[in-house]
């Protein structure tokens, strides 16, 4: 998956999904942002976009290792009859990252070093 499919996922996960409601705006803060900034966009939001945080090739390598993973999910069909794949007929989740890609252990890794 390239930067482009990336940004591209991220603009579907961000677009109004099949029940018609509208979607809530998510904070993109930097990575100098500070744990509280961090905190009250995460408690507003739900959720936080830090830019930077992982380098270009790191997130790279995440992406290359997971996407034949997410290929293989299809949201509609996948989750047996799972509420979740009921109500978020676009979203795909992956658990076990830290088995399924070696980058992920060493962002996990270099997170503890911040």
């Amino acid at each position: 998956m390239t930067a482009n499919s990336y940004s591209s996922l991220t603009k579907a996960n961000a677009s109004v999904g099949d029940h018609g409601a509208a979607p809530s705006a998510i904070a993109t803060l930097p990575v100098t942002a500070t744990v509280d900034d961090i905190k009250e966009a995460t408690d507003r939001d739900g959720a936080v976009i830090v830019q930077g945080v992982l380098s270009p090739d790191l997130l790279a390598r995440i992406i290359a290792d997971l996407e034949p993973y997410l290929d293989e999910i299809n949201p509609k069909t996948d989750y047996d009859g799972d509420a979740c794949g009921a109500f978020l007929p676009k979203t795909k989740r992956l658990e076990g990252l830290v088995d399924k890609s070696n980058a992920v252990v060493e962002a996990i890794r270099r997170s503890f070093r911040l």
